[in-house]
């Protein structure tokens, strides 16, 4: 919206991006939607109820995709109770099963889809996740034995002529890095979603 005083309306055949946030603090969660396409990415830690209630408001009774943006427990400790109630059609993950991070195991939230029995599939920096006419772009800074926040992944999601970034909990290193390494045009976005909550 140009100017959001301005009166208007979307056409009623419009196809819309939707992104929510849902009510949390200091943890983090976002739930994408368009057309049939919808994408839970993180999920509140122990806020997990909030996200739930979100979903329920929405009439989301079906996901296409989770997303981990990184094995901490205020991103990911609340997947496996949504998954048990709406299961995604295919889990994506940044870090491989055996990541360890101050003794805080990936291998919980694996350890819990193998449970429910979900498919998932590890991804990596430049991978497109398909999404109808929106284009959802993997963004990871590509070192081995990055640790902590700063190896979050972060999705630049781009839709007509707009675009946002959603940049995980990356800290200032991994800003650095990408403002260094990365063509400014990946970074540019209409929206930039501050990092770490």
């Amino acid at each position: 919206i140009k100017n959001p005083g301005d009166d208007f309306t979307f056409p009623e055949d419009a196809k819309l991006l939707e992104i929510y946030f849902p009510e949390i603090y200091d943890v983090d969660a976002n739930f994408i939607r368009y057309g049939d396409y919808t994408m839970l990415l993180d999920c509140a830690g122990n806020q997990w109820q909030q996200v739930d209630a979100l979903l329920t408001k929405l009439g989301v009774e079906e996901l296409t995709y989770g997303f981990l943006s990184h094995p901490h427990s205020d991103h990911m400790y609340g997947m496996q109770h949504i998954f048990a109630k709406i299961r995604p059609s295919e889990f994506i993950h940044t870090f491989p099963e055996d990541y360890r991070y101050n003794d805080i195991p990936a291998a919980k939230i694996y350890t819990a889809l193998h449970e429910l029995e979900l498919p998932f599939r590890y991804a990596t920096d430049g991978e497109k996740i398909p999404f109808g006419d929106v284009d959802i772009t993997i963004m990871q800074r590509p070192e081995e034995n990055l640790t902590g926040n700063n190896a979050s992944a972060m999705l630049k999601v781009t839709f007509g002529e707009c675009s946002i970034l959603l940049t995980g909990d990356i800290g200032s290193n991994t800003q650095e890095y990408f403002l260094e390494h990365v063509a400014p045009e990946r970074l540019d976005c209409d929206i930039l979603k501050a990092p770490h909550h």
